[in-house]
């Protein structure tokens, strides 16, 4: 197995002069909830490359598998990783799957990302309260800017110039 550090430095160097995408995410499939068991170095090289990723924007989606008997405990590594509070940990992040259409299904519920706009909480008596989250499932798409490119110069971005030239003389 791979050490969850390793890749996440891998996808640093490859990602981090990337072209502009709308989103980068890596999708991570594992059955091991505790890669680096006992090595706290390793935990602790893991989460700093982690951080790394998320301040260049990339996302880490994980996809936990369960080994036959046993059940994968987000809360041994990966929680840490994944800067996760209670509640994004039942909502996101499901029980590992046991088979390949659990992961399929989970793939699929991912591919369009949500966004909390806003969470009403909603206080029934005094010890009891329950929350509504708000989500904007249509948003107004806007058109780039159009740019003139310079196929000659590796698509470097053209730059406008304007002269003017009078009809006495045909200086600047």
């Amino acid at each position: 197995m791979v050490p969850p550090v390793r890749i996440f430095k891998l996808v640093l160097i490859n990602y981090s002069s990337a072209i502009k995408v709308g989103s980068k995410r890596i999708f991570f499939f594992t059955n091991t909830d505790n890669p680096s068991e006992g090595e706290l170095q390793a935990q602790t090289a893991a989460k700093r490359k982690a951080q790394d990723l998320a301040d260049l924007g990339i996302e880490i989606e994980l996809f936990s598998m369960n080994k036959p008997g046993e059940k994968f405990d987000l809360n041994r590594f990966y929680n840490q990783i994944l800067s996760l509070d209670e509640e994004d940990v039942t909502d996101h992040y499901p029980v590992g799957a046991d088979k390949l259409d659990q992961i399929m299904n989970q793939l699929n519920k991912k591919q369009y990302k949500k966004r909390t706009m806003a969470r009403l909480p909603f206080q029934i008596t005094e010890n009891v309260q329950i929350a509504v989250r708000v989500f904007n499932l249509v948003g107004e798409a806007k058109k780039g800017v159009f740019t003139y490119m310079d196929p000659s110069a590796q698509n470097a971005e053209v730059k406008t110039l304007t002269k003017y030239v009078t009809n006495v003389s045909t200086t600047e």
